[in-house]
C-alpha cells in the first residue's frame, strides 16, 4: 500500500511539473509568436529609403498584395498586413496601380498608398551634362526640396560605397533621364534612383571595353563627361573621345576647355589666358592625364563614345561656333583652321 501511495505521489508530481512545462512553453511561444506579430507592425529597414516598384493587378486580394510585399522585402509580416487592412476598412479599397515603395515605411504606411490610390508620379527631366550643383538647383526650382538636401544625398557615403563610386561626390554618376517619380520623393531616393540607372544604363559591355583601353569606369566617367560638354552633335563624340584617347596615348595634357570651367565653378563668362593658369587638379592645361573625377553627368552616348573611339589620328580640335568643330592631325593644321574660323568672324 505504502508503494501505491508513494508511485501516486510520483505520478502526481511528474503530472503537475508537465503541466507546469507545458504552460511555460506556451507562454513563452505566445509570447515569441506576439513579439514577431508586433514587429510585423514596424518598418522592415528605417534607413533603407531606396525605392522599390510594385505592381498591384485589378483584383488582386489582400492576402495576396501582403504576400507579394513580403516576398519584396516590404513588409516583416502578411499577417500584421493583413490585420491593418481589416481593421482599418480597407479590404475592398485597395487600388491597382504600380506604386513606388521603400524598406522604411511601415506597413500601415504602404496600406493607406495603396488604399488611397497614390500612384500618381510627375515628370523630372534631367539633361544631359549637368552638374551635381545644376541637377540641385534644378531639384529646388521643380519644388521638390532643397538644393543642399539634395547635395547631401549625393556626398553620402552610404550610397557611394554601396554603387562603388571611389569618390566623395557622386558626380558623374546621376544618370540624366526623365524620370516619373512620386511628388513626396525625398533627395536621397532621388538620388538612389539615378545611380540605380546608372548601373542598368552602363553595362558590363562598356566596363570591359574601358578596361581593355586601360581605363577604370571612374576613368571612363571622367572621360565621358569631358567628351558631353565639348560635343554638340552625336556624330562627333566619338572623334572627340579619339582626339583625348591620342593625346592621353601621347602622355601630352588635354587642354580642355570644360575642366578649366569645372574648377571655376563654372562661370558662364569667356575663359581667359589668367584662368588657363588656374592651380586645381582639375586644370588640364597644367596637368596631364584625366582629371581625378568627371566634370559632369554625361549621357549614355558620350559613355558610349568614351570606350568607343573614333579610328583616327587627329590630335586638335576647335569649334566652329555653328555647333561643329574642325579636327586637325599637326599644330600647323590646328592653327590654320583657328585662323579661318576667326577670319570668318570677321568677314
Amino acid at each position: 500500500m505504502a508503494m501505491l501511495n508513494d508511485l501516486r505521489l510520483r505520478y502526481e508530481l511528474w503530472l503537475k511539473l508537465a503541466v507546469l512545462n507545458l504552460t511555460v512553453f506556451i507562454v513563452i511561444a505566445l509570447s515569441v509568436w506576439m513579439w514577431r506579430f508586433l514587429e510585423g507592425f514596424k518598418p522592415v529597414d528605417p534607413e533603407d529609403t531606396e525605392l522599390v516598384e510594385v505592381e498591384i493587378r485589378p483584383g488582386m486580394s489582400a492576402l495576396r498584395i501582403g504576400e507579394m510585399l513580403e516576398e519584396k522585402g516590404l513588409i516583416r509580416s502578411r499577417a500584421a498586413f493583413l490585420w491593418i487592412v481589416r481593421l482599418k476598412g480597407m479590404e475592398g479599397k485597395l487600388q491597382s496601380g504600380r506604386y513606388l515603395l521603400s524598406r522604411s515605411m511601415s506597413p500601415a504606411r504602404i496600406a493607406e498608398k495603396i488604399a488611397k490610390g497614390e500612384v500618381k508620379l510627375v515628370k523630372f527631366r534631367v539633361p544631359e551634362g549637368l552638374t551635381v550643383e545644376e541637377i540641385a538647383r534644378l531639384w529646388q526650382e521643380r519644388g521638390f526640396g532643397g538644393a543642399e538636401e539634395f547635395m547631401r544625398a549625393a556626398r553620402d557615403e552610404r550610397l557611394l560605397r554601396k554603387y562603388g563610386i571611389p569618390a566623395d561626390t557622386a558626380e558623374g554618376y546621376l544618370f540624366p533621364e526623365t524620370y516619373m517619380i512620386p511628388e513626396d520623393i525625398t533627395a536621397e531616393q532621388m538620388v538612389e534612383m539615378m545611380l540605380k540607372q546608372f548601373r542598368r544604363r552602363v553595362g558590363d559591355d562598356i566596363i570591359e571595353k574601358g578596361r581593355k583601353l586601360g581605363l577604370s569606369l571612374h576613368q571612363v566617367v571622367t572621360l565621358a563627361s569631358i567628351v558631353e560638354e565639348e560635343a554638340m552633335i552625336d556624330e562627333e563624340r566619338p572623334i572627340i573621345s579619339a582626339v583625348f584617347h591620342n593625346r592621353l596615348r601621347l602622355g601630352w595634357r588635354l587642354e580642355a576647355d570644360p575642366t578649366v570651367r569645372y574648377a571655376l565653378g563654372n562661370p558662364k563668362r569667356p575663359l581667359t589666358w589668367k584662368d588657363l593658369k588656374v592651380d586645381s587638379p582639375y586644370n588640364t592645361y597644367l596637368h596631364p592625364g584625366l582629371p581625378p573625377g568627371p566634370i559632369c553627368n554625361p549621357g549614355l552616348k558620350s559613355i558610349e563614345a568614351a570606350v568607343n573611339p573614333a579610328d583616327v589620328d587627329y590630335l586638335y580640335f576647335v569649334s566652329t561656333g555653328r555647333g561643329r568643330h574642325i579636327f586637325s592631325k599637326t599644330y600647323s593644321e590646328h592653327l590654320r583652321a583657328i585662323a579661318k574660323i576667326k577670319g570668318r568672324g570677321r568677314s
